[in-house]
């Protein structure tokens, strides 16, 4: 054990401390100036409240821990993931109409899944307690620039997600069994397992619940249409087919969910087109309001 004991000293005229450090059988004096006894007090403080974060999980941007809540954000540039579509949350007609090599969908007894559907983009904002969990999975909005940019700050804001099973802070994990298993990541404050949110989300299997709960289906019809042109140069560039052979897709006579997951896909994983969309859709909130 060590003892650190200093006394006020006035030698000529001058503010000093006598300083004695006892550790076992040693004991240690020298006078010091008060700056100097305050950096010795420093140094102390630092060895006794250090703190170590661990290991931090990669795409966390942000983690605020107070006594009453825990917030904390994430970016993943992109995600590849294999969304299902329920049979029933589309018409067949709809199937027969995108079932070209670009959209890689495949047919199953109960659903339709998309093979390599990019994301670009994800954020997941979590915002819990012990009593309360709170969880979104949004989209960056690149249309101020901020796509170009290295630095992510209080200015970067995010979307609502464009895809259906989400409430306002909360997932709806249907028949996955993930909940369970996030109610137990939230109660160990795992932030690394918590990262796994957007992963099993964009996996998981839709239907036609929620869907207009977050987006507003019109504006995405209107940044799908606007944007034509592009999405068929960027299909053709990724294909290596002649565009034309993919105009019939907006011919589609109404805009079921595979529709939508279908022509959101090119706006998603290119940045030009993913640029535009951001532009198309208005209701995006600011990471410092996220976090306040």
């Amino acid at each position: 054990m060590s003892k650190l004991n200093f006394e006020y000293v006035n030698k000529d005229n001058k503010n000093l401390f006598n300083v004695t450090l006892e550790k076992e059988s040693l004991v240690q004096s020298k006078v010091v100036s008060l700056e100097n006894l305050i950096k010795i007090l420093q140094t102390l403080n630092n060895t006794v409240d250090q703190t170590d974060t661990g290991y931090l999980p990669k795409n966390l941007l942000r983690s605020v821990a107070s006594t009453n809540s825990n917030k904390a954000l994430y970016h993943f540039p992109s995600i590849v993931a294999s969304p299902k579509l329920e049979i029933d949350s589309f018409n067949p007609k709809t199937y027969r109409l995108f079932n070209k090599p670009y959209f890689q969908l495949s047919s199953h007894d109960t659903y339709v899944c998309f093979n390599n559907y990019k994301i670009l983009n994800v954020i997941l904002y979590l915002n819990y307690n012990k009593h309360n969990t709170g969880y979104k999975v949004m989209h960056l909005n690149t249309a101020e620039s901020l796509f170009n940019s290295t630095l992510l700050n209080d200015d970067a804001k995010a979307f609502p997600t464009i895809f259906p099973n989400h409430f306002e802070t909360s997932i709806c994990w249907g028949g996955t069994g993930f909940g369970s298993s996030l109610m137990q990541y939230f109660g160990d404050n795992d932030l690394n397992k918590l990262q796994e949110i957007p992963f099993v989300y964009f996996n998981s299997t839709f239907n036609n619940d929620l869907r207009n709960r977050n987006t507003d289906t019109n504006l995405l019809v209107s940044a799908i249409r606007s944007n034509q042109d592009l999405i068929l140069q960027h299909i053709s560039s990724v294909t290596g087919e002649d565009p034309s052979t993919y105009r019939e897709c907006f011919s589609f006579g109404s805009f079921d969910l595979l529709a939508q997951f279908a022509l959101l896909k090119p706006m998603l994983e290119n940045e030009t087109l993913y640029n535009n969309l951001c532009r198309s859709l208005s209701r995006s909130v600011s990471f410092k309001s996220l976090m306040e």
